[in-house]
């Protein structure tokens, strides 16, 4: 069963179960806790390979103390960041990642906020974990205006860690064991929904009082979030307060992705932002979502930079783009291709394999092959080359901005990444198809704005403004 497969049986089981009907004191628990329910299927039936989405064992008291002290230092040393000595902004940013992807001018962006933040026409600030950016970044970041969200951790943690926790009992946790028997038997895993709403709902309780200061401190006109089922007890307060919620895209956009798409009727209530921004006309229908209000704006990350690179590519350099699930079939074809060309040839290391590469592809160190394990920007690296190769890696999507002639390996999800619907996009099976290919050199026929659409700023900016004047 592909992921494809497991969404479709997971959606006919909310359809015949009204699970978006289900509440608890009031609360509509489902769509909170649904992508990560559904995530840990995909997980124990083997069809993804991390164990990201699995519920946590409880702590215990020494780690908790420990986790404790750590946060309290961590929000002491935010204390000038802290959200009460943050004025009024007319927008606020929820959308920033601790793991800041390139560095540019000496410094870390996030892709989403920092193009964007900067150069729209309104005051912002932007929500971070200082004690990350300390640890990740040496605090060194591009964001100009930023609020800790340390403080609220910490109190929130101590909250959950010393106070009461909600605890579901009776007839309600006797409607969660049905829904869990379902699973069980439509994909033969088990799943403790109850232990994921409690730990939901105690969250909640702790956060959203915190939350609602936070936004009566600042009183934005607009929230800007990425990836909304983390972010459903801030979407639940701007409701509150009447303040509309964007979220932005942040990654490839599918039918089957659970956290923005809904092929399912919704007879509760749902912690959906009120607007989505998508990249481009190629996206925005992709999803089921639960929303009409999708606007195409573009992606200001990859506009402004890519405008940095002059299209200095050379006809000898080729530029393989690599993923864990695939990453052994392709980097055996990259190491066939350096063997059979007198070709450069770039191997760029997902994050997941810079650390053991070298166990993991030995055949990689014998040839020569230029390994890049990220110490150069990745767009600086595609506008060296000619063409790029991989299987399912967003940035391939990316490379079509450099005009990359792109071949793809046919080890990928159809479902997910459709590339034989691309025109001037071609899939190869092995090494030598390849290598016949590449030898055409031929020119790139894709059209790239479908994808990405052009002036993402101006777009943004005309979406904020007639979002603003229509609250």
């Amino acid at each position: 069963m592909n992921e494809k497969q497991a969404f479709n049986r997971f959606t006919t089981f909310e359809t015949a179960n009204s699970v978006f009907s289900n509440s608890y004191n009031g609360v509509y628990y489902w769509d909170r806790i649904r992508c990560q329910v559904f995530s840990e299927i995909l997980e124990k039936m083997g069809v993804w390979s991390t164990n990201k989405y699995s519920l946590e064992s409880k702590d215990t008291d020494r780690n908790l103390i420990v986790a404790g002290i750590t946060r309290g230092i961590d929000s002491l040393r935010s204390l000038q960041d802290n959200p009460l000595f943050v004025g009024n902004r007319d927008v606020l940013f929820a959308a920033a990642n601790t793991s800041r992807r390139e560095r540019i001018n000496g410094a870390y962006w996030d892709v989403l906020v920092d193009p964007l933040a900067d150069r729209i026409n309104y005051s912002y600030t932007s929500l971070e974990n200082k004690s990350k950016i300390r640890k990740q970044c040496d605090g060194n970041i591009q964001t100009s205006d930023t609020t800790a969200t340390d403080q609220l951790q910490f109190i929130s943690g101590l909250g959950e860690t010393l106070g009461p926790s909600e605890t579901i009992e009776g007839s309600k946790a006797n409607e969660m064991r049905v829904l869990e028997r379902e699973i069980s038997s439509i994909f033969d895993v088990e799943i403790d929904l109850i232990g994921r709403v409690e730990k939901e709902l105690t969250r909640r309780k702790y956060t959203k009082p915190l939350y609602e200061r936070l936004v009566k401190k600042i009183d934005p006109k607009v929230v800007i979030i990425r990836y909304n089922p983390s972010k459903s007890t801030l979407i639940e307060v701007c409701d509150a307060f009447s303040i509309p919620v964007i979220e932005l895209q942040h990654g490839v956009d599918f039918e089957h992705k659970a956290d923005i798409s809904y092929d399912t009727p919704i007879d509760g209530e749902l912690c959906f932002p009120d607007i989505y921004f998508s990249w481009g006309k190629y996206w925005s229908d992709k999803p089921n979502f639960p929303i009409d209000d999708v606007r195409i704006v573009g992606w200001p990350f990859l506009e402004y930079v890519s405008k940095e690179f002059m299209n200095k590519g050379s006809s000898e350099r080729v530029l393989f783009i690599s993923q864990p699930d695939c990453g052994k079939e392709l980097s055996k074809i990259a190491v066939e291709i350096s063997e059979a060309t007198d070709w450069d040839v770039i191997y760029r290391l997902h994050p997941k394999e810079r650390s053991n590469w070298e166990s993991v592809y030995p055949w990689l160190e014998s040839q020569d092959i230029r390994v890049d394990c990220g110490d150069k920007a990745l767009y600086s690296v595609m506008d060296s080359c000619w063409a790029q190769i991989g299987t399912e890696s967003t940035a391939l999507y990316e490379g079509l901005n450099f005009d990359l002639s792109t071949f793809i390996f046919n080890e990928f999800d159809p479902e997910t990444h459709p590339w034989n619907e691309i025109d001037g996009i071609y899939v190869f099976s092995n090494s030598n198809d390849l290598e016949s290919r590449l030898r055409k050199q031929e020119l790139p026929d894709v059209d790239s704005n479908s994808f990405f659409e052009p002036n993402s700023i101006k777009n943004i900016n005309t979406e904020i403004e007639d979002v603003m004047s229509a609250k």
